[in-house]
C-alpha cells in the first residue's frame, strides 16, 4: 500500500485537525472527529502523518484512572515562530509556539524620527537575533511573521503608512533576508491581522461574510467574505478607495484627537454603514485598542444602522471588542502557519534546501540553527 503522506490529504482538513489539537493540551482522535466533522479515518490518517513530521506527540491519558488508558495528542513545543509586531512607537518581538503561546519577547522604543528609525531597527533585529542563537537554536522554525503599519509596498519593499511615515525608508524584506535566510515571512498589516485572528476564531466564518474595523490613530477594515479575504490594501480599497477613509473631514485626525468614544461615534457609524453596503456582511466586529464602546453605544448604533436607507432587510449584528494592546499574534500564526503548510501538502511549493554540508533537505523544516544567520552578518548599513 502506498505511504499516506501530507501532500495527498485536503490541506482544510489538516489545518482543522493542528487547530483542534493546539486549542487542546491533550485530545483524542474521537474528541478531533466530533470537533471537526471528519471521519475518525481520516483523522487518524493526518495525526499518524503529523505525528511523523515531529509536529504533535502521541501519549496515553495518564488522567484516566479506569480501563485502558486512551491514547492522547498534544502539539510538541520546541516548535519556535518569531513574530515581529512594527506598528507602534515602540519594536515589539515575541516567540510563540505553534498553538500559540507566547514563550519569550522583547521590545526597543523607537524614534519618530526617519533619520534615526533605521538605526533602532538594525537594534532591535540584532537584538533579536542573539535571543533566539541563544535560548532557540534547536527550535523548529516554520516561517516568521512581521506586523507592519499601513500597506506593504514588495516592488520597492518598504512600508506605506499614513500615521507613520518615518517607516517608509526602512528596507523591510532585505533586513529581515539577512537574518532568516532559510525561512518564509509573512509581512502583513497589523490591524488587518489582528481581525484575521479575530475572524478565523469564530465558527463557520468560511460560510459567512464577516467584517472586522479597527480604530486606533487610524480606521482599518477587513473583510473576510465565505473564508476569502478581497484584495486591497486594505480590503475596501476599489470600492472605498484607500481608508483611512475621508468624507469631508479626515477620520484619522477624528481618531487621533478623540478623548472618548462620543466624539467618534458619528464617524465610526458612518465607515459602519459603507462597509454594510460595500460588502452586506452578516456580522461587523468594532475592534479598538483605545476606546471601549459601551452596550448602549453599540444598540444606538445598530439602530441607526437598521434605519439607514440601502442597507437591507437585515442589517449586519454589530459586537464591539476591546483588545488594549491590539496584538496580531493570532493572525500572524494563522498565516505563518498556513504557508508553512502549504510547502508541506503543495508539492510545488517545497523548496530545497542544503544543510552544513551541501546535502540537499527536502520538505523538513529547518531549526533556528540552520535558518537563522550569524550576528556578524548584520550591519548597521542592513537598511541601505
Amino acid at each position: 500500500m502506498a505511504k499516506i503522506t501530507l501532500s495527498l490529504i485536503k490541506r482544510d482538513h489538516v489545518r482543522v485537525v493542528l487547530e483542534a489539537i493546539a486549542r487542546k493540551k491533550h485530545i483524542t482522535k474521537q474528541e478531533i472527529a466530533a470537533l471537526t466533522g471528519l471521519s475518525l479515518v481520516t483523522v487518524g490518517k493526518i495525526t499518524d502523518t503529523l505525528g511523523e513530521a515531529g509536529i504533535i506527540v502521541h501519549g496515553k491519558n495518564v488522567q484516566q484512572k479506569v480501563g485502558r488508558r486512551a491514547e492522547v495528542l498534544r502539539v510538541r513545543q520546541d516548535w519556535a515562530i518569531p513574530v515581529y509586531d512594527l506598528s507602534g512607537t515602540t519594536f515589539r518581538f515575541y516567540i510563540t509556539t505553534l498553538d500559540g503561546k507566547i514563550i519569550d519577547k522583547a521590545e526597543l522604543p523607537r524614534s519618530a524620527d526617519a533619520q534615526y528609525v533605521s538605526a533602532d531597527f538594525v537594534r532591535f533585529l540584532k537584538l533579536t537575533l542573539a535571543l533566539l542563537r541563544r535560548n532557540y537554536r534547536n527550535h523548529k522554525l516554520p516561517g516568521v511573521g512581521v506586523a507592519i503599519p499601513g500597506a506593504y509596498d514588495a516592488e520597492n519593499d518598504r512600508i506605506i503608512s499614513t500615521m507613520m511615515p518615518e517607516m517608509g525608508d526602512l528596507k523591510l524584506l532585505r533586513n529581515f533576508r539577512k537574518i532568516f535566510k532559510d525561512a518564509d515571512i509573512v509581512i502583513d498589516n497589523a490591524s488587518r491581522l489582528c481581525a484575521a485572528g479575530l475572524i478565523e476564531a469564530l465558527p463557520d466564518y468560511k460560510q459567512r461574510t464577516i467584517t472586522c474595523i479597527s480604530f486606533g490613530d487610524s480606521i482599518e477594515c477587513t473583510t473576510c467574505d465565505r473564508g476569502e479575504y478581497p484584495r486591497g490594501a486594505h480590503n475596501l480599497a476599489g470600492r472605498l478607495g484607500d481608508l483611512p477613509y475621508v468624507s469631508g473631514v479626515t477620520y484619522t485626525n477624528f481618531m487621533h484627537d478623540a478623548l472618548s468614544t462620543s466624539v467618534i461615534l458619528e464617524p465610526a457609524l458612518e465607515i459602519i454603514r459603507t462597509a454594510a453596503i460595500a460588502y452586506d456582511p452578516e456580522e461587523i466586529y468594532i475592534c479598538s485598542n483605545r476606546f471601549s464602546f459601551s452596550p448602549d453605544e453599540v444598540l444606538r448604533m445598530q439602530n441607526r444602522l437598521a434605519a439607514s436607507v440601502g442597507i437591507g432587510a437585515y442589517p449586519p449584528k454589530l459586537h464591539a471588542v476591546y483588545n488594549p494592546e491590539m496584538e496580531a499574534m493570532s493572525g500572524i500564526i494563522s498565516r505563518v502557519i498556513g504557508n508553512w503548510l502549504d510547502s508541506m501538502i503543495v508539492p510545488q511549493t517545497r523548496k530545497k534546501r542544503k544543510t552544513a554540508d551541501g546535502a540537499d533537505v527536502n520538505g523538513e523544516t529547518p531549526t533556528v540553527a540552520e535558518a537563522v544567520a550569524d550576528e556578524t552578518d548584520v550591519s548597521e548599513d542592513a537598511d541601505a
